[in-house]
This record gives C-alpha cells, structure tokens and sequence, in this order.
C-alpha cells in the first residue's frame, strides 16, 4: 500500500473547531432553556400585586374579639380550615400536600406547620391540626394558628405587619401579657373563648414587626 504524507488544512481545522462551538453553545442554550421552563413550572416569576387597602376590606368590625381577619381581601372568623385558604387560591406547598397528620389519640392530637402561597407570591403560614380519629392528610385539616407572612394579612382592626409597638398599643391598649427578652418583645392577647392574638417585635428599638399570629388554645 501506497505511504502518504499527512497534510494539515488549516481552512478545514477551522472549520472543524467553528463546528465543535456552534455544538457546544447549542447545548448551553438548551439546558438554559430547560431551567427557564422548570423556573416558571415551579411558580417563577409570579407577578407580585399592592395589598387590598384597609378602608376597602369588608370588615364588619373592628372589634378584634370577633376574630375577623382577611387575607388579600377576604375576610374570615378564625378559626378556618386549610380548605378556606385554597379556595382563595392560597395552595398548600407542595412539600406538605402529601403529610398525613394521625388522628387524635385519646385527649392527643397532632398538629404540623404548614404555609400556602397565592399565584401573586403572596403568603400564609399555619398550624394544621387533626381533631378526628382518623388520620387526615393536611389539607383537610383544620387551622389551629395561622400567621402573617405579609401585608396582605390584616387583622379587622387595621394591624399587620407594618404596624409599630405604639400603633399596637394605641389600637388594642394594654396586652394580657407584655413580655421582653434580650433579642424581642411579645404582646399577648387574650380574647374570650380560648384565643389570643400574639404579636412579637424583634430588637433594634422593637420597631419590626416578626410575629402576627392568631391562635386558639385548647
């Protein structure tokens, strides 16, 4: 057989490398593509809404022993069930939908901390709890505590999340019970049939607001 010389075309290795880049930049945009469709599927870029003034809310009072309360505008007694929350479009996380809390055993039962989100990024954390004896998957349990995570929350009586310490005390007057720590200062109040509103500021100057919660006692 015939020996041949091996020749370097420099036109053709151009060529070649220009190809392997072209390849190579295909497969970025693609796996950029594919995260850009998984972002959105996950709930990505919502679009984020101003929360429903106060004064267009339609409470029937402001009188916060009624429990009133709403969130984006609903308004709702306490206490609710997770049920409620849905129906308003706020949906259970995923990573809670499937959790089973087990019915009551005897005087016990279980409880487990959830959150629900709306489609404009909004959100409610709470306390699901079971008070049958059969055991319930969260989102057919009913709310033993439900928490403020933004302004879209507010209670019949104009406090959310934004309300100072004075506002607090100027609209409620003095709590059940005052209690203040090296990092927060929480306010109690209790309210006739086994509930309490329960509001914690944290430190620098307690002006920031962390905690809103109502809750019931059992």
């Amino acid at each position: 057989m015939d020996n041949f010389d091996v020749g370097f075309n420099p036109d053709r290795e151009k060529e070649r490398k220009k190809r392997k880049r072209g390849a190579i930049i295909f497969v970025i945009c693609m796996w950029v593509i594919c995260g850009i469709v998984v972002f959105i599927g996950k709930g990505g870029l919502k679009k984020e809404k101003d929360p429903i003034p106060y004064d267009e809310i339609d409470f029937s009072t402001d009188d916060i022993s009624s429990l009133e309360f709403a969130v984006d505008g609903h308004v709702f007694t306490f206490p609710i069930t997770v049920a409620d929350l849905e129906k308003i479009g706020y949906k259970v996380k995923d990573k809670y939908k499937k959790e089973v809390i087990p019915g009551m055993n005897g005087y016990m039962y279980y409880s487990m901390s959830a959150s629900a989100v709306s489609d404009f990024n909004s959100e409610v954390s709470f306390s699901a709890c079971n008070l049958t004896e059969t055991s319930k998957r969260v989102t057919e349990c009913g709310i033993e505590s439900i928490f403020a995570k933004d302004e879209h929350f507010v209670l019949c009586n104009g406090i959310t999340l934004s309300t100072s310490y004075d506002e607090v005390i100027a609209i409620m007057g003095k709590p059940t019970k005052e209690e203040e720590g090296y990092q927060s200062k929480t306010l109690t109040y209790d309210i006739d049939g086994g509930f309490s509103i329960y509001i914690e500021y944290l430190h620098n100057n307690f002006d920031e607001m962390d905690t809103l919660m109502i809750h019931q006692k059992w």
